[in-house]
């Protein structure tokens, strides 16, 4: 072969190598990550719990002495059954009082009396105007006397839907509506059954009637976990007093607590379950897979925060996590 072949044969030859090397880059020793589709489901509710547990109070009064013995027999009692509380307090009847971390005071309108016709439905046929100057004045006495209002509930949820933009200028959340009208985050809906007024209200010591009520109470709160929405408790301040005096129906108020307590809830207040949920709301968080695992970036660490995978990989975020379960088909993870 001539020299001048020989020169164009290593020039093909040479072409041919770098030809192949750029179709066939080599394997990068770096780990490339991507954007995946997400993997994980965030809980609604803090610590892994199934389910908020709220138990509310409506009718607050600290007029005379003789409300201010209830209300420390209602909290004493409450305290060791652990607990929390959210009572709806009259503006126009209540006083200071040195409540524990575990009790919020919301408002219950102004006075629980319609000016127009004297009855409980204080904001029956009123004007968006009369409404207004009560709900406004209301607060503006709860907060005088040093309690700091998150949220409201319409003496006998006499309250409509026309009337929540107004709600909204004033609290952080509202509960005057058994069913919200498609206000989910704002608006925090109660179970119907009235636990003091109805359920334990035993004036007989029929221990078939008070079964027979607990489980229609258990029922429609089963019913109430399984659609998603905090298991809101409804009872009544001066039922308390024949309550707690009542053998019967002392009874069915501790085994209805002593049930509650054994099951898997967040047992927290009305304010407190507002605020987590409009800090959930701002969650958000990207996920990139590695060779290695997934890593899970959150925008912001939310103390308590549960979120559960079924990827079997190794899990890594940007928060630090307090505890981290592992089983064969999920792995459940809670934020410090």
């Amino acid at each position: 072969m001539t020299k001048k072949y020989s020169i164009l044969f290593t020039t093909l030859i040479l072409s041919l190598i770098l030809l192949l090397a750029i179709n066939n880059p080599p394997t990068p020793t770096a780990l490339i990550t991507r954007q995946i589709t997400p993997e994980i489901t965030i809980k609604h509710t803090p610590n892994n719990t199934v389910n908020a547990f709220i138990l509310t109070i409506d009718d607050l009064s600290l007029n005379i002495a003789a409300q201010v013995r209830l209300t420390g027999k209602i909290v004493e009692y409450l305290e060791n059954k652990s607990i929390p509380t959210t009572f709806f307090a009259i503006p126009a009847y209540l006083r200071p009082y040195n409540f524990s971390k575990d009790i919020e005071i919301a408002q219950h309108g102004y006075d629980h009396i319609n000016p127009k016709d004297n009855s409980h439905r204080e904001f029956i046929n009123l004007t968006d105007k009369e409404i207004e100057d009560r709900l406004t004045e209301g607060k503006h006495i709860l907060e005088k006397q040093g309690y700091i209002v998150y949220g409201h509930r319409a003496p006998c949820f006499s309250l409509k839907e026309k009337h929540i933009p107004l709600l909204k200028t004033l609290y952080v959340y509202d509960s005057s509506f058994h069913v919200p009208p498609n206000q989910t985050d704002y608006l925090i809906p109660y179970i119907w059954l009235d636990l003091t007024g109805n359920i334990c209200n035993l004036t007989t010591s029929n221990k078939t009637l008070k079964d027979s009520k607990q489980q229609q109470l258990f029922t429609v709160i089963d019913n109430w976990t399984a659609s998603g929405k905090p298991i809101v408790i409804l009872s009544h301040f001066f039922d308390y007093e024949k309550i707690l005096a009542h053998n019967q129906s002392k009874e069915c108020l501790n085994s209805f607590f002593d049930e509650i307590n054994k099951r898997n809830y967040w047992k927290t207040t009305m304010k407190d379950y507002a605020i987590w949920k409009s800090h959930l709301n701002t969650i958000n968080y990207t996920i990139n897979e590695t060779q290695t695992g997934l890593i899970i970036t959150f925008n912001t660490c939310l103390s308590a925060l549960t979120f559960e995978t079924h990827s079997k990989k190794q899990i890594k975020t940007n928060c630090p996590i307090r505890m981290k379960h592992k089983n064969s088909q999920k792995t459940t993870c809670i934020l410090k």
